[in-house]
């Protein structure tokens, strides 16, 4: 009756852009007479879709020294819309070792590293992707891509403590341990097993004849019972070395101080009879007074301290 034109359902762009229509006119005298005319439609796009991320390849797993630029994934990003409805963008959060580089056809995207990475400081990544179109209001939508680092030998073991000291008792059992080592690798697997050895190369060869090390548990054993009197301190140093390839290794110096014991005897070095034995002959007048000195007796004790002082007292 009006003449208006207008929609009885929903509209689509993604699914019909034209409509062509034909319209008819009839008047209603007794002979009607009509006449039509053809109707186009054309629907307005409005940014009522989000852009969607498609990874076409994928490489979940990046070995620790990949270098920057290495290829983590390929993905296409597509958005029904048109215009700028359907133009994206994509973007990556900052801080983080990744960078999207766009192809010369603008939907495309190669995901690659973009700085050194370090499994010991962090070991997996939840990339998230942000697509976003240009259109009013904008539409977005996000994509997360899981990478592990992978480890590589680059760290050699650390001891624990750096140098090491250690006081041993003198008069100790051969063959028994009497201190030990550790050192750790923060790498893991085969690159953090560490195995110990005697660094000859650096240590005193005569030296490295009182021990012997366990090259599993670092435990280092005397090879002799330790004196005192012969030899007070020592110094050696230990190799830790990693199983990885190629191997890693560090070394730590060792001090060893012999704890005296009260194992020697007091030894008269004066008065000394002729055959060496501590006695003497001492002669004197009949009428000294009280307190006349007679003669005095010298001695030493090869240990130390407590153990070599010494206390002289008479014997009938």
């Amino acid at each position: 009756k009006t003449g208006e034109l207008r929609t009885n359902g929903g509209l689509n762009f993604e699914e019909k852009q034209v409509y062509e229509l034909k319209v008819f006119a009839a008047d209603k005298g007794a002979v009607s007479l009509s006449s039509q005319c053809n109707v186009l439609v054309k629907v307005e796009d409005v940014n009522d879709n989000r852009p969607e991320i498609e990874v076409t390849s994928l490489t979940d797993r990046i070995s620790e020294d990949a270098r920057p630029g290495t290829v983590v994934a390929l993905m296409g990003v597509t958005d029904l819309d048109a215009g700028v409805n359907g133009q994206v963008v994509c973007s990556l959060p900052d801080n983080i070792p990744f960078e999207l580089k766009q192809s010369s056809d603008t939907n495309f995207y190669s995901l690659v590293t973009k700085g050194n990475l370090d499994k010991e400081l962090k070991s997996f990544y939840d990339i998230a992707i942000t697509a976003n179109d240009l259109g009013t209001p904008p539409q977005s939508s996000r994509k997360i891509i899981h990478v592990k680092v992978m480890d590589v030998n680059d760290n050699s073991p650390v001891f624990i403590q750096s140098p090491y000291t250690f006081y041993v008792p003198e008069n100790n059992k051969p063959g028994v341990s009497v201190f030990s080592v550790s050192a750790a690798d923060v790498d893991e697997g085969e690159n953090s097993k560490v195995s110990y050895s005697i660094d000859h190369a650096n240590s005193d060869q005569i030296v490295t004849s009182f021990v012997n090390i366990n090259d599993e548990s670092g435990a280092i054993f005397a090879l002799k019972s330790f004196d005192f009197e012969l030899k007070k301190t020592f110094q050696f140093h230990v190799l830790a070395t990693d199983s990885g390839t190629p191997p890693f290794s560090s070394n730590v110096t060792v001090n060893v101080f012999i704890l005296d014991q009260n194992d020697n005897v007091p030894v008269i070095l004066y008065p000394i009879s002729d055959n060496g034995s501590a006695r003497g002959v001492e002669e004197i007048s009949r009428s000294v007074n009280p307190g006349h000195f007679v003669t005095k007796v010298r001695a030493y004790d090869a240990d130390i301290g407590y153990n070599g002082w010494l206390l002289f007292s008479l014997q009938e």
